[in-house]
């Protein structure tokens, strides 16, 4: 008998991922129609999925530190298809300045 995972987000037809260009460089953002799933997304990626309250004025946050892993896979792709073999160097330095 296999247990039923319960589905922590309501998730929305709105809901989408998109880039957007800024001066600073290039900003994924995650727009999350329903304010539950907002909050839930808060909590979770930016403070460690602790329940904390998110006050009603919070319309929007910025969360730097998580890792883009698809990224860095289309770089060590490119980077070893150039013929370069120390990825483990190049990835410090890619991880050191690539934010």
């Amino acid at each position: 008998m296999s247990a039923e995972l319960p589905d922590h987000f309501k998730g929305s037809a709105e809901d989408r991922a998109f880039t957007v260009e800024t001066p600073a460089d290039k900003v994924e953002v995650i727009y999350l129609a329903e304010r539950q799933d907002f909050e839930r997304a808060v909590k979770c990626l930016g403070y460690k999925c602790k329940e904390i309250q998110i006050p009603p004025s919070m319309g929007a946050v910025t969360i730097s530190g998580i890792t883009n892993w698809s990224r860095i896979r289309k770089h060590k792709e490119e980077y070893l298809k150039s013929g370069k073999t120390d990825w483990q160097a190049e990835f410090r330095r890619f991880a050191s300045v690539s934010g």
